[in-house]
């Protein structure tokens, strides 16, 4: 949970994690940290749970908006597990 501020504090002023532009650090970060929003219908599996279980959004405004922002993106998936 506290690699979460991590990337609250790296998304401060900025669009993505490593500056403006979208980069190979948002292409690794996101498949993980998508599963702040929760799981799609149906996904129990194990490995998405956990995330799910421990991926709080809770006073990380920054990480929210960057988590639908890249989910937007073409070739995204923004609801895992559907």
């Amino acid at each position: 949970r506290g690699a979460q501020d991590v990337f609250e504090a790296l998304l401060g002023g900025r669009d993505h994690l490593m500056g403006d532009d979208f980069s190979a650090a948002d292409v690794i970060a996101w498949p993980f940290l998508r599963y702040g929003h929760g799981r799609g219908p149906g996904d129990e599996e194990p490995f998405h749970v956990i995330l799910g279980d421990n991926l709080s959004l809770e006073a990380r405004p920054r990480l929210d908006a960057w988590l639908r922002r890249v989910g937007e993106r073409p070739g995204t998936d923004p609801n895992p597990g559907s």
